[in-house]
């Protein structure tokens, strides 16, 4: 959840949200992970959601409301010719390093095809410590969650500067106090909790909104959104939160507060008002507030007309009609920039006479790049440690020397693709490298066991061995047929 909650009976809501995610197979938002919603025509939109509650739209067990993504996105829809698809993957109860985890792993690839990327985190992250501190005065778990969040926090910023494509809108927000009075009455000594989380509050949303600034992203205000900046330690009211009566303000600490001059009830019993009853989560007037403070950032780094040379990679450019804008990528059909036949064959083909040896080439149809220049890679050529291998990089593997042959990468044992390579000492259909001889024993025929890809000695006639002990160079050596370390190992 987003907004400040109210010490130990606001974890234990958190932990009953999180224990319900898993109970209900129709939930379509609250709790469940996963939402859509669709709306606008005109310039295609894809939009990716990750969050908590607030995300989620949480208005109880089994229940969800129109979150404020889904509100943002209608408006940005009627105000730009937009056709929006949000897919939001919100889990009320997340902290915000499990909100990283959702982006960086669960649903990565929907961040980084995303045209606005949009995610809500911090309220969870201070619950147990606002516990802690309610039931001993104790600051220190308090000072921690705030170490501790702005490291997680960090984590997200980057992912998203790393991940998301260069030219999506990125859009955050600050922590909103959704029950100050409320804390203004709880003391510990004489100072009050508002005291102490106040300034809390204040350091993590500043810090949200300002490293997002420094990324390059979007914040959106949410707490003067709900609480119209008049929670400062002397409770004064901006004039602009005024009713027309000039008594009233829009305050989620009032049964009655005025939207615009319109009064509507907290709690609503149809969550309609700005805050819902559990003095936590925002009703459908607080999602709207929400979404307008995303809507007044403005749409300036939104999608228009694509401009060769502005460093952005988007509305259709390429490498091929936009090589300033947009980076070489091997395998996107377009031999730009470094590419050439040599380190991206897929774009750029092969020839002969390019001065590499690869596609179909061989030193049969083309000994201009095969014959002489290098040993040709994946064919069975022999080599040696010190052979030019096609692939340019003297990759040279085998069991046994003179078992080796370049390959264009390496790549683990696979027993029966035909490459005696790694712990091998044969292939099936692969002449074999030794004799019983050269194993040590006298006579007999060497064969290959398929399976393993392991010499098999069965054939083999052993002559004179070794007993325990006695010098030996191969197994066969020893009676025991045990040798290690240049002595025989048992009898």
């Amino acid at each position: 959840m987003q907004g400040f909650t109210n010490a130990s009976a606001k974890l234990g809501l958190a932990l009953a949200i999180t224990f319900a995610m898993g109970l209900s197979a129709n939930q379509a938002q609250a709790g469940a992970g996963h939402f859509t919603h669709s709306t606008g025509s005109g310039t295609p939109q894809v939009w990716a959601g990750y969050g908590d509650s607030i995300m989620a739209g949480y208005c109880g067990i089994f229940c969800s409301l129109k979150n404020y993504a889904e509100y943002y996105a209608d408006v940005a829809a009627d105000q730009n010719g937009w056709a929006i698809d949000l897919e939001g993957w919100p889990h009320s109860g997340e902290t915000t390093i499990q909100i990283y985890d959702e982006m960086a792993n669960t649903h990565n690839a929907q961040l980084r095809a995303a045209d606005l990327v949009i995610w809500s985190a911090g309220g969870n992250d201070f619950l147990a410590a606002r516990s802690d501190y309610a039931s001993s005065c104790d600051t220190g778990p308090l000072e921690q969650a705030i170490v501790e969040f702005k490291t997680d926090w960090d984590l997200i910023i980057s992912l998203v500067s790393a991940e998301a494509d260069p030219g999506a809108m990125i859009r955050t927000m600050d922590i909103y106090y959704p029950d100050p009075d409320q804390d203004r009455n709880n003391f510990c000594g004489s100072v009050s909790d508002f005291e102490v989380f106040y300034p809390i509050l204040l350091d993590v949303g500043d810090y949200s909104c300002n490293t997002a600034a420094a990324a390059g992203f979007l914040c959106a205000d949410s707490i003067t959104a709900m609480n119209c900046d008049e929670i400062d330690a002397n409770h004064t009211i901006d004039p602009n939160c005024y009713d027309p009566s000039g008594s009233n303000f829009r305050d989620p600490l009032n049964v009655i507060k005025y939207v615009d001059g319109v009064p509507t009830s907290w709690p609503n019993a149809n969550n309609s008002g700005m805050i819902q009853s559990d003095r936590t989560h925002p009703g459908a007037m607080g999602h709207q507030y929400i979404a307008a403070a995303h809507d007044a950032l403005g749409y300036g780094d939104g999608p228009g007309d694509p401009v060769c040379g502005d460093g952005l990679c988007n509305g259709g450019e390429t490498a091929g009609t936009c090589s300033a804008d947009c980076p070489d990528v091997c395998g996107d059909g377009w031999c730009t920039g470094s590419e050439g036949t040599a380190d991206c064959p897929g774009d750029c083909g092969t020839f002969c006479g390019d001065g590499v040896c690869n596609g179909g080439e061989t030193p049969g149809n083309c000994s201009a790049d095969c014959g002489v220049s290098c040993v040709p890679d994946g064919q069975g050529a022999a080599c040696t440690s010190s052979t030019n291998c096609c692939s340019g990089v003297g990759n040279c593997t085998g069991g046994k020397p003179s078992n080796r042959v370049c390959r264009d990468t390496p790549v683990s044992a696979v027993c029966g693709d035909g490459v005696v390579e790694g712990n091998e000492e044969c292939e099936a259909g692969v002449p074999l490298a030794d004799t019983c001889e050269s194993l040590g024993f006298s006579s007999g025929t060497l064969d290959c066991d398929d399976p393993s890809c392991q010499y098999d000695t069965s054939a083999c006639v052993a002559g004179s061995c070794g007993g325990n002990k006695d010098a030996c160079v191969v197994n066969a050596d020893c009676c025991s047929n045990n040798c290690k370390n240049g002595s025989c190992k048992g009898n």
